[in-house]
């Protein structure tokens, strides 16, 4: 008989499915075709613990002989992320309307997390965990890990701490726990944690000296710390992304957390940790599709003209731009032919990113025609000095490689401490270089406007 499998975006679909098959129609084969073979369960009852698909099916045949009558059940509070690109996560609230021998109705209340991934273009469920809802809940509590009901009060210590472990090492991402005080010392770390930074235990508690903060690359420390130390404040949940120190240098990671109670009772910071190396590299490459020059590697004008507008947004001091053209470049193509023309552009590109800051924007107008825009600019020689030495650059390549081009570089720009607006900039710096042509090729002016 051949199944209904819901599709990526319905995962909500697939366990309302998976549900039904198994509560109400009572068929375990066409309910356990929706898992893993390697699906995890945990329950509520004491031993509740179960891998694989023939084990999971077995208990199910042997619960399903014991039900009551279910007359339905309803999800609520559902919700789901997207934790990698072939795996999701769920939770949610389930309640199993159940009729009982002299009683009208009975309502049992449960939840339910679980996670699903794609499996030649098919999801499965691959694993379940259930805990009972209670209202010993402890404030802000991220997953149903308390396992708090009058029943599992009974539950000894070395069995529940055992629930706790295996919960945490069935997650898909890296989860760490950590005390809050300062530096977040180390609570748990799970096994998927250690293999994303890879270290063993011992290894990664000597690398981040115990504290949890110290995993983040020191450039996003400060920032990821306000961010955290605001959810905590305010009592809500944080998502974060930055660098983390790995053994083997740094990956980009997705980290979502909140604050739970530990075992020990003690407040600390649940966090749930996503590699997004791979997503982070891919946007990184699109964006540099659509705001870089494919030839020479700096800033077309789309990219540059978003970089000036926020500098001239957070104005502090002065700011320089310059409009730059390679004098006989047409004559360059034409006796030394367009492959001569390219290096000729990435050469300057190249000078001109070499000359300036990493805050300053060096852009490819269009054809061969460059800009440079100085953000915050207090020492207009000192630009002056650096416009002298690359037009003796590219004045020493040309003499060396295309001397009969008679190629030069000719600028004009201005100074100014008034924010203006994008055309007004560029009609400025256009008309200074016109006046410099038509002075006389390969030298500049640098007005003070």
């Amino acid at each position: 008989m051949s199944q209904y499998y819901p599709s990526k975006n319905s995962i909500y679909a697939l366990i309302s499915t998976f549900l039904n098959l198994y509560f109400l129609k009572k068929d375990v084969e066409s309910a356990v075709s929706f898992v893993s073979d390697n699906i995890y369960f945990i329950g509520t009852g004491n031993g509740d613990v179960f891998i694989g698909k023939d084990e999971f099916a077995q208990k199910l045949n042997e619960w399903i002989k014991s039900f009551p009558i279910i007359n339905g059940y309803k999800i609520s509070d559902y919700k789901e992320k997207h934790t990698d690109k072939k795996i999701f996560c769920c939770m949610c609230k389930i309640d199993v309307y159940i009729k009982i021998e002299n009683e009208e109705k009975a309502v049992y209340s449960m939840r339910f997390t679980s996670s699903v991934y794609e499996e030649n273009e098919k999801m499965l469920i691959q694993s379940i965990h259930i805990s009972e809802s209670s209202k010993f809940k402890e404030n802000n509590e991220i997953f149903p890990i308390k396992f708090i009901s009058e029943k599992m009060k009974k539950r000894n210590e070395e069995t529940h701490q055992k629930l706790w472990n295996i919960f945490y090492q069935m997650i898909p991402s890296g989860v760490v726990i950590g005390y809050i005080r300062e530096g977040y010392p180390l609570y748990i770390v799970n096994d998927q944690m250690l293999k994303m930074v890879g270290y063993s235990y011992d290894e990664f508690v000597k690398s981040i000296d115990g504290l949890l903060i110290n995993v983040v690359h020191e450039d996003d420390r400060e920032r990821v710390w306000n961010i955290v130390e605001n959810a905590l404040k305010e009592g809500k949940q944080y998502e974060v992304e930055y660098k983390l120190n790995t053994k083997h240098g740094y990956i980009w990671v997705h980290d979502i957390g909140r604050k739970t109670i530990t075992q020990d009772n003690k407040e600390a910071i649940i966090s749930v940790v996503t590699d997004i190396s791979k997503q982070v590299k891919l946007n990184r490459e699109l964006l540099d599709e659509s705001t870089k020059d494919p030839l020479t590697k700096i800033y077309n004008r789309k990219g540059a003209e978003k970089r000036i507008l926020d500098d001239l947004r957070n104005l502090r001091d002065g700011y320089l731009f310059v409009m730059l053209d390679l004098d006989n470049f047409k004559q360059l193509n034409d006796i030394y032919g367009h492959a001569a023309g390219d290096d000729a552009l990435r050469f300057i590109a190249k000078v001109l990113n070499k000359s300036f800051r990493k805050s300053d924007t060096v852009c490819r107008y269009g054809g061969d025609e460059f800009t440079i825009f100085v953000s915050n600019c207090n020492c207009k020689h000192a630009i002056i000095k650096k416009i002298e030495n690359i037009s003796e650059k590219y004045k020493n390549m040309i003499n060396e490689l295309y001397p009969k081009s008679l190629s030069s570089i000719s600028l004009g720009g201005f100074y100014s401490n008034e924010a203006k607006a994008l055309p007004d900039i560029y009609k400025i710096a256009d008309d200074i270089l016109y006046e410099v042509k038509n002075n006389g090729k390969g030298t500049y002016i640098i007005k003070s406007i």
